[in-house]
C-alpha cells in the first residue's frame, strides 16, 4: 500500500506576542499547493484591545467582533492536525506552536519545519531571523506587503520551503 503524506503550512495572527496571555485571532492552513484547508478569524475571549499593526494583516477588534471564539473550532482543528505528517511554518517553532498549545491544540509528533529558523540557524543565510518578506525576496518570490492576503504568506512559505529542499538538501 502506498502511503500518502499530508503536509500542512500554517500561519497565525495574535493579539500580541505573549503566548501565555494573548490570543489567536486568525489561523490559515493550506497544503503545499496553496489549497486552503482551513481559514478563519476568531474573536478573542479575554483580550479586549490590541495593536493591529503588530500582525501582518492589521486585524482589528471590528474585524473579529462577530466571529466565533477559537475554542469553538478546537475539535475541527485537532482533527486536521491529527492527520498531518509534516507541519511547515514560518516562526512556528518559536511562536505559533506556543500559541496553539496554549489554546489546547495538541500538535502531533511529526516532522516539523520552521522555514524562518532553517534560513537563519541551519543554513545561516541571514544573520537574524528574517521576515517573510526577506525570505520571499531572497528566493525571488513576488510577495507584495500592500496586497498580500491570508493565503499569500503561506504560498510564500511553501515556495521558500521548496527552494530550501531544492538548493540545500540532498
Amino acid at each position: 500500500m502506498v502511503k500518502c503524506y499530508t503536509s500542512f503550512i500554517y500561519w497565525i495572527d495574535t493579539t500580541g506576542l505573549d503566548w501565555q496571555s494573548d490570543e489567536i485571532i486568525h489561523l490559515t492552513i493550506t497544503d503545499l499547493l496553496g489549497n486552503i484547508v482551513f481559514s478563519h478569524l476568531f474573536k478573542p475571549v479575554k483580550i479586549k484591545s490590541w495593536d493591529p499593526t503588530l500582525q501582518g494583516f492589521h486585524i482589528t477588534l471590528e474585524d473579529v467582533a462577530n466571529q466565533p471564539a477559537f475554542n469553538e473550532y478546537l475539535p475541527t482543528l485537532q482533527k486536521l492536525f491529527n492527520q498531518v505528517d509534516t507541519l511547515i511554518g514560518f516562526g512556528n517553532t518559536t511562536f505559533d506552536d506556543w500559541f496553539l498549545q496554549q489554546a489546547e491544540i495538541k500538535l502531533p509528533q511529526v516532522m516539523e519545519v520552521d522555514v524562518q529558523q532553517q534560513l537563519f540557524k541551519r543554513y545561516q543565510l541571514f544573520d537574524h531571523a528574517p521576515s517573510i518578506y526577506e525570505c520571499a525576496d531572497y528566493f525571488h518570490y513576488p510577495l507584495n506587503p500592500k496586497t498580500a492576503d491570508y493565503t499569500d504568506y503561506l504560498k510564500a512559505v511553501a515556495y521558500c520551503y521548496c527552494q530550501i529542499l531544492e538548493k540545500y538538501t540532498n
